[in-house]
C-alpha cells in the first residue's frame, strides 16, 4: 500500500503580494556584531590568526574545521554566519553590478520623461 501526501482542500491560501527591500544603514548597525576597523586580515607574528577587528574575524563566522564560531560556538559546517559592518569614507559601486545599475537608472530616466 502506497502512502498519499495529504493536502487540505478546504484551506488552499493565496499570496497577495511579496516584497523584497534592503534594510537602512542604522538597523545593519544594529544587527552587527562587530565594526570592521582593521585593514589588515591576518596578525604579523607566527601564529598567523586573523586579526580581531578585521574582514576574517572569527566572531563573524569560522572558515576553519577544527575551530568554531566565537559568536554562536558552533563549527563550521553548522555556523552561518554573523553580520560585521564597515563604514566606508566615500560611495563605493560593486563592478559587478555597475552595468546593471546604468541601465536601471537610464531606464528610469526615459520613464519619467513618458510621464
Amino acid at each position: 500500500m502506497v502512502k498519499e501526501q495529504f493536502r487540505e482542500t478546504d484551506v488552499a491560501k493565496k499570496i497577495s503580494h511579496i516584497c523584497f527591500g534592503m534594510k537602512s544603514a542604522e538597523q545593519m548597525r544594529q544587527q552587527a556584531h562587530i565594526q570592521v576597523v582593521s585593514k589588515n586580515l591576518y596578525s604579523q607574528d607566527t601564529s598567523h590568526t586573523p586579526l580581531q577587528y578585521g574582514v576574517l574575524d572569527h566572531r563573524m563566522g569560522t572558515s576553519e574545521k577544527d575551530r568554531p564560531c566565537e559568536t554562536c560556538g558552533k563549527n563550521l559546517a553548522d555556523c552561518l554566519g554573523h553580520y560585521g559592518y564597515l563604514d566606508l569614507e566615500l560611495p563605493c559601486f560593486h563592478i559587478g553590478y555597475f552595468k546593471a545599475i546604468v541601465g536601471i537608472l537610464q531606464a528610469s530616466s526615459l520613464w519619467s520623461l513618458f510621464m
